[in-house]
């Protein structure tokens, strides 16, 4: 209860002023001193405790901030390692795909060296059977020309008498 604003109010001076009026107003004021101070203190409290739960949300903030941010850590950590990993398969698949490609080449090489061989000894063959293909016909036609030769004398003795 508050009391009336008029009353605390100070006197504009002295005099006239009976030490009742005086002794009701200093305890007026008393009264009002300690309701001020009480208030004071209890909003002092509310303070304070205002700036605990601050300080602790502020502390649950950075501890929660904390452990996000070890979370998120951990995570790009395990990211990391993944992607490594997955560089360490690449390099070992290129490794062995280089020395696949050596073989490869390796291999291509004596190939073409082959394939070179077997063209060489196809065209030798190739020229070979020609020539025989050419003695064949030489052949041919010399024994068609000797059998023709053949026949004809005979079919001359033949006209002339003559036994074969």
């Amino acid at each position: 209860m508050e009391p009336d604003a008029e009353k605390l109010r100070g006197f504009e001076s002295l005099a006239g002023v009976t030490d009742a009026e005086y002794e009701q107003w200093r305890r007026l004021q008393q009264v009002e001193l300690e309701r001020v101070l009480h208030q004071r203190r209890r909003l002092q409290q509310e303070l304070d405790a205002a700036r605990k739960r601050a300080d602790e949300a502020e502390r649950q903030t950075g501890r929660t901030r904390s452990l996000r941010e070890r979370s998120e850590l951990k995570s790009l950590q395990q990211q990391l390692d993944q992607t490594q990993s997955l560089l360490a398969e690449c390099k070992d698949m290129l490794r062995h795909a280089e020395v696949r490609a050596a073989l490869a080449e390796s291999s291509g090489q004596v190939a073409v060296g082959e394939a070179a061989r077997l063209r060489e000894q196809i065209a030798e063959l190739d020229a070979r059977m020609k020539r025989q293909q050419c003695e064949k016909e030489f052949i041919e036609e010399h024994l068609l020309t000797l059998d023709q030769l053949v026949r004809n004398q005979a079919g001359e003795r033949g006209m002339r008498g003559e036994p074969a």
